[in-house]
């Protein structure tokens, strides 16, 4: 991936533990996290990033409320 504009997300996809994992876990099961899952890190604030997965806005709530 080159990421030609700044953009948080692809520089932090673009670390090296992700290539490790990437190695370990093998292309299927690296496209199956970042298509099919909600990854989330912690940022040094305290709060979390989504990295990838469907927006929390959209996702409803266990009760079926919005």
């Amino acid at each position: 991936v080159t990421n030609r504009f700044v953009n948080t997300i692809i520089t932090a996809l673009q670390a090296p533990e992700w290539e490790t994992l990437l190695q370990r876990i093998g292309a299927d099961a690296m496209l199956h996290l970042l298509l099919k899952t909600s990854i989330f890190v912690s940022l040094p604030n305290e709060c979390l990033c989504q990295l990838t997965g469907e927006p929390l806005i959209y996702i409803p709530l266990a009760n079926g409320t919005n």
